[in-house]
């Protein structure tokens, strides 16, 4: 097995991209409306992330990493809720 390059990175310290994740946290008010209602509670704590991430660029690995993890959280708990609500909207539109 040829030896992994010095720049890759393992799977699991993949950064979140943010860009994405504000796409699917507006995706999910724009499509499901009341049925998403942690939409604009997602956007505050996006909002609070970035901004630890951006004064955190010259902190210490930990603290990176720190952030980094809340970032993936808010990401798996987003797509959790938007699958809920999918289900929902699908069970709403099925005939009685």
């Amino acid at each position: 097995m040829a030896p992994m390059p010095a720049e890759a990175k393992p799977a699991g310290s993949l950064s979140v991209d943010v860009a994405a994740l504000r796409l699917a946290i507006e995706d999910g008010i724009a499509t499901f409306g009341p049925r998403y209602p942690k939409g604009p509670q997602y956007f505050q704590q996006l909002a609070e992330l970035e901004e630890k991430r951006s004064a955190a660029g010259g902190g210490t690995p930990e603290q990176k990493q720190k952030i980094e993890v809340a970032l993936k959280s808010l990401w798996r708990r987003q797509c959790s809720r938007h699958a809920a609500a999918e289900v929902r909207f699908a069970s709403e539109q099925e005939e009685p």
